[in-house]
C-alpha cells in the first residue's frame, strides 16, 4: 500500500487480458468531494461523473 497526496493524479494500465482491481481508500464523503477522472480515448481531464461510473460498475457485474 502506498498513501498518495490529495492532489496527486495518478494513471493505471493493464497490458493483460486479465481482469484486475484495485482498492482505494478514501477519507470523508467519496461522492461529496471534487474529483476529476482522465478521459482515456482524448486525453483530457474532466469532472468525475458518479453516475456514470456507478452505470460502469453496475455493467461489469453483470
Amino acid at each position: 500500500m502506498r498513501p498518495l497526496g490529495d492532489d496527486i493524479i495518478h494513471s493505471v494500465t493493464n497490458p493483460t487480458l486479465k481482469l484486475t482491481a484495485a482498492i482505494h481508500v478514501y477519507g470523508g464523503d467519496v461522492f461529496a468531494t471534487e474529483r476529476s477522472e482522465w478521459e482515456t480515448e482524448a486525453l483530457e481531464e474532466r469532472p468525475y461523473d458518479v453516475d456514470k461510473a456507478v452505470k460502469r460498475f453496475e455493467e461489469a457485474n453483470r
